[in-house]
């Protein structure tokens, strides 16, 4: 998208209708697209023919596929919670929490997913180090 057309239109609907069906009212006689993080106005906008994003929808579509299991490659930056605990993230602000990782803090580790947590900010990753292991053996 190389532009935003963006207009502000001043309309006096009334005060009978609920602010989700004015919306929708108005996103079809303009013949434009409703954002939303409102689950129902996105069905109702959908059930009467108007397009819509859920930006909710869209943040969890961004956000990287990774699964329980997975091994992935993160540069640890700081302490976690836990005194054994170390944090990173991924390049879509997803933290990782890798457990026993406190001394390799400053390094890009490889790690094995061990659960993935949802947050009002995304996803959070906890994550065992496959070199911590490496390291404790030793």
């Amino acid at each position: 998208m190389t532009h935003l057309d963006l207009r502000i239109h001043e309309v006096d609907l009334g005060s009978g209708e609920r602010v989700d069906e004015k919306l929708v009212f108005l996103a079809k006689n303009m013949r434009a697209r409703l954002l939303t993080t409102d689950y129902n106005l996105a069905q109702m906008a959908q059930f009467r023919g108007v397009d819509w994003l859920n930006l909710n929808e869209l943040s969890q579509a961004l956000l990287p596929d990774v699964d329980i299991g997975q091994s992935i490659r993160v540069e640890l930056i700081r302490e976690g919670k836990d005194s054994h605990q170390a944090v990173g993230y991924l390049r879509d602000g997803s933290m990782v929490v890798v457990n026993h990782g406190r001394k390799l803090i400053g390094s890009t580790v490889e790690v094995e997913i061990t659960s993935i947590v949802p947050s009002s900010a995304g996803k959070v990753i906890f994550a065992e180090s496959l070199e911590s292991s490496r390291v404790e053996d030793n």
